[in-house]
């Protein structure tokens, strides 16, 4: 009985001796291949080189029966070429390109003998089919790894807590999850293939889309714009704050792709305002604490004045009413008054009338603090003009020349800057009376980087050691002899500018005039505002 031909030994000599030729065949088909092509011609050379050395050795081994370890390997590969995206179909292609160069071969060698060649084909065939079995079993196994990795990652996607929108690099939506649906108010199907700009404000489409190129340019993980506030647009229009979050995803299929975590921050935006605003408050009641600690401050040092007042100012007039009076009495009793007896009662009324002022003058101290305050835009220096005019018509004998700037806008009460004002300008009115020709100016200048309103004039002036006793009241540094007043005035004026959150302080020489500085802190009105109204 003749020996059977051994197929797989007959088959391994005619590719032994023509591997180098088949190998290239193969190669060349496998660049050509659109799936295997990338990874052919991004391949060195020598890792072509070894991969021919070892595929000669691998084929050896399997032809000589030995299949275990090249069966794991062609199963691993099946599995990696499934999650890089290769079909069955390329695998179907290069086998084809295998046995194209192989057959004929086989068929000149063993023409002559038909049992060899039958059984030389046969092996071919049971190798082809055991290869392709080995690889498609390896490949359906990393299909359903790829499913469930599929799986997973649409489960992730659609309970991710924030919205996702994946772009490519043309800036169209590939995918999105439900929250993205929800939030934008876009169904999935309206919003898949559109540009991604239409979820932002028409106002930022065209710099949104300089920005997306840039970041495909350099794509690495990172929140967009930061420290920008961000916006989306809803379907319907209305538009919210949002922050995102881009991650660059890199495919082989796709190329870059780029992942848009987007959080909608309105509950948090209303929260950071609430808080603003509750620390604005605050902020304003720690003012109007400090200006009221100031107030407080400036009461008690008038109630000390006015305790000493009490003691003193209001006790002369009394004194003198009460000693005039006994000697009117005394002198007067049985016989008509003369001239004597006519200036006692001169006396008399001028201090009464003196009295008079001062109780005035303390009420009008006192209604200072307890008026409401109503603050509007006013021009001070149309206030000036008008107390500068009605003091020359009172005294037109007098020479004083008034500068006043125009537009010295401020958001005051005008009564009260009204009484202050009155005050300020009524004193250099009255300190310079003893000038031939006077001047008297009312300005605005900076000092330490706030602006001061000031009125200066060039009057008697005072000595500097004696500054911190002018806004007391009843503080005088001239005599009544020598200048008419209570000492009240300065007291008022620092009342009502306390009142406004400012501070009052003056500079002076003595006979070189004087000059009140004041501020008034808020906003400064741009406009020309109305005429004050009068009381």
């Amino acid at each position: 009985m003749s020996k059977l031909p051994d197929g797989p030994a007959d088959l391994w000599r005619v590719y032994d001796e023509h591997y180098d030729e088949i190998f290239d065949v193969v190669l060349q088909a496998a660049a050509n291949h659109p799936e295997f092509g990338p990874v052919v011609h991004s391949a060195k050379a020598e890792a072509v080189q070894e991969e021919r050395r070892t595929r000669r050795d691998e084929l050896r081994e399997v032809f000589q029966g030995d299949r275990t370890r090249h069966e794991a390997r062609l199963h691993q590969e099946g599995i990696t070429y499934a999650a890089a995206g290769v079909t069955l179909q390329g695998w179907y292609d290069l086998a084809a390109a295998f046995t194209e160069p192989l057959v004929p071969l086989i068929v000149r060698t063993y023409q002559h003998d038909a049992s060899r060649l039958s059984a030389a084909l046969i092996a071919l065939h049971e190798h082809l089919g055991w290869v392709l079995s080995t690889l498609g079993e390896g490949y359906l196994e990393g299909m359903e790894g790829l499913r469930k990795g599929e799986r997973m990652f649409r489960g992730l996607l659609e309970s991710a807590p924030d919205a996702i929108v994946i772009t490519d690099r043309a800036g169209r939506i590939r995918i999105v999850n439900a929250q993205t649906e929800r939030l934008f108010g876009y169904t999935r199907d309206e919003l898949i293939g559109e540009f991604v700009e239409l979820l932002i404000p028409e106002r930022f489409r065209t710099g949104h889309v300089v920005h997306r190129g840039a970041y495909t340019d350099e794509p690495r993980a990172r929140a967009m714009g930061s420290g920008l506030e961000l916006h989306g647009r809803r379907k319907d229009g209305s538009e919210f704050p949002l922050e995102i979050s881009l991650s660059p995803l890199r495919t082989d299929e796709d190329g870059l792709l780029v992942s848009s975590a987007i959080r909608d921050i309105s509950e948090r935006k209303t929260a950071e305002r609430a808080k603003n605003e509750a620390a604005r408050r605050i902020e304003e009641l720690a003012d109007a604490l400090k200006r009221r600690a100031t107030e407080l401050e400036v009461v008690n040092r008038e109630l000390e004045s006015f305790s000493y007042s009490v003691s003193h100012d209001l006790r002369t007039p009394l004194r003198a009413l009460d000693g005039f009076s006994q000697i009117l009495l005394a002198k007067y009793a049985d016989r008509p008054l003369d001239e004597k007896g006519r200036d006692y009662l001169q006396r008399i009324r001028r201090a009464s009338q003196r009295m008079g002022r001062l109780i005035d003058d303390l009420l009008t101290l006192s209604r200072l603090s307890r008026v409401e305050m109503k603050r509007r835009p006013l021009d001070l220096g149309k206030l000036a003009t008008t107390i500068a005019n009605e003091l020359a018509e009172e005294s037109p004998e007098r020479q004083v020349v008034f500068t006043i700037a125009p537009k010295l806008r401020a958001v005051v009460d005008p009564q009260l800057i009204e009484v202050a004002l009155r005050n300020l300008i009524g004193n250099a009115w009255k300190f310079t009376s003893k000038r031939p020709e006077a001047h008297i100016e009312v300005g605005v200048c900076e000092v330490d980087g706030e602006q001061a309103y000031f009125v200066r004039d060039d009057g008697a002036g005072f000595d500097m050691a004696y500054a911190g006793q002018l806004f007391g009241a009843f503080q005088r540094l001239h005599s009544s002899s020598e200048f008419d007043g209570t000492g009240v005035g300065l007291a008022t004026v620092q009342r009502v500018i306390v009142r406004h959150g400012g501070r009052v302080w003056a500079q002076a020489a003595p006979d070189r005039g004087a000059t009140f500085y004041f501020t008034l802190p808020g906003p400064v009105p741009a406009d020309d505002p109305p005429p004050p109204e009068r009381s």
